[in-house]
């Protein structure tokens, strides 16, 4: 005997699942946009001084702290600027996030919006990049090699996000959020103890670094929860 199927057992179809998914999507673009403003506002306040240190701040800053001047502190710029290349490279993933176009047209954005956050990548990508004095003397240069090296990278991976696999977009967020917070996490904390010994009063951690931390965090729940979305999809 065929058993027909009724309107109430019917399988679920990938348009059912679509509004969820675009809702995801707008929460982990508000939850980049979070980081990135996070990244940028202080993430060390000290009331004493009147210091407010951004992640970006602080990445030229340790560099004169006595600890890290002797190698006693295992800190450097380039831990501060981590971070910044990650959501260079995540702000590249979400320009290409809307539907692709065929042909060459594929690897550019889609839309106004789209082109905006790849634009917003290139920039972050760039600041990344050692000051001029490391290209002008030499030097210098053998402390920034690796630093160059983050930043060509962030810029060559943001400017090519749209060949990456759409299998694996999910994955690549995952990855980029999970380590640009635990850069930054363990920046910071290692770096406060040396700071309050510096100036004999505890530095206050700023919302900044807590608002990067929670967006990169969000960033990585959206992106896992739309994969087990996608893998829900009948076939």
């Amino acid at each position: 005997m065929t058993l027909s199927r009724t309107p109430n057992q019917a399988t679920p179809t990938p348009a059912a699942s679509a509004p969820a998914s675009r809702v995801l999507g707008a929460i982990s673009l508000s939850a980049l946009l979070v980081a990135l403003a996070g990244y940028w506002s202080p993430w060390l306040t000290h009331p004493v001084a009147a210091l407010r240190l951004s992640g970006y701040d602080l990445a030229e800053w340790v560099t004169f702290l006595p600890g890290v001047r002797d190698g006693s502190l295992p800190l450097g710029r380039l831990i501060f600027l981590l971070p910044l290349a990650c959501l260079a490279l995540l702000l590249g993933l979400a320009a290409h996030a809307g539907p692709r176009r065929r042909g060459w047209r594929g690897w550019l954005p889609a839309s106004a919006g789209g082109w905006a956050l790849w634009a917003l990548a290139g920039v972050c990508g760039l600041l990344v990049l050692p000051p001029y004095e490391a290209f002008l003397n030499r030097e210098y240069w053998p402390e920034y090699q690796t630093q160059f090296g983050v930043a060509c990278a962030a810029m060559a991976g943001a400017a090519a996000s749209g060949l990456a696999p759409r299998r694996a977009i999910g994955w690549l967020q995952v990855a980029l959020a999970a380590a640009g917070a635990g850069c930054g996490a363990w920046a910071l904390l290692t770096l406060r103890p040396a700071a309050n010994e510096l100036l004999n009063a505890p530095w206050a951690l700023g919302l900044g670094w807590l608002a990067m931390l929670a967006g990169l965090a969000a960033v990585a729940v959206t992106a896992a929860w739309r994969w087990v979305i996608r893998r829900r999809r009948p076939a």
